[in-house]
């Protein structure tokens, strides 16, 4: 039966995973890459993680803070939770961070302007009564870094940019032309 479950796609892919809890967690923020599996890749390559939590719409990683979108069996974003908000369906994100072939601190308590201070100014930055998200786009790489009163709280990273798409940019009020001309660093 679980050849026919996993033939229509209705089974948990990651069901056969096995954990491998003694691999170091570390997100590569310049290769947009979880130990060194990116966007694109198959999800298979993030074996190592267990089976997931949840499986539809997203794969969740409730011990390790870690959400992952996919399209047709390949990595579409990762989520990076770092906050308390997060914590019931994501847990807290139990790795490190790597920018630029160095490691970098980013922890719930990073303010906005430790993230400008590492990674310059975003395209664009939304500001609303409970969070502040500045959205960096990489080409067809988007980073949205997500904060809270609290500090730091997301980091999303996805090969389907949010912005890329006109009717999202109306709704964030963007007033930068599209697509973005100044690269980030």
């Amino acid at each position: 039966m679980r050849w026919l479950k996993a033939l229509l796609g209705l089974g948990n892919p990651t069901e056969n995973w096995v954990e491998h809890p003694q691999r170091r967690l570390e997100f590569d923020l310049s290769r947009n890459a979880l130990c060194g599996v990116g966007l694109g890749e198959p999800i298979e390559r993030l074996s190592f993680l267990g089976p997931s939590a949840e499986w539809k719409p997203s794969l969740v990683f409730p011990r390790k803070g870690i959400g992952v979108d996919f399209q047709h069996g390949r990595i579409e974003s990762f989520l990076l939770n770092l906050s308390d908000e997060w914590v019931a369906k994501y847990g807290k994100f139990t790795g490190s961070f790597r920018h630029e072939d160095e490691p970098i601190v980013l922890a719930d308590e990073a303010s906005q302007q430790e993230a400008l201070d590492l990674f310059g100014e975003p395209y664009w930055i939304d500001r609303d009564a409970d969070d502040t998200v500045f959205f960096y786009e990489h080409g067809r790489i988007e980073w949205q870094i997500e904060f809270t009163s609290k500090g730091l709280s997301v980091i999303i990273v996805s090969a389907s940019p949010l912005l890329a798409r006109e009717e999202q940019r109306k709704a964030y009020g963007v007033t930068k032309p599209w697509p973005p001309t100044d690269p980030p660093r």
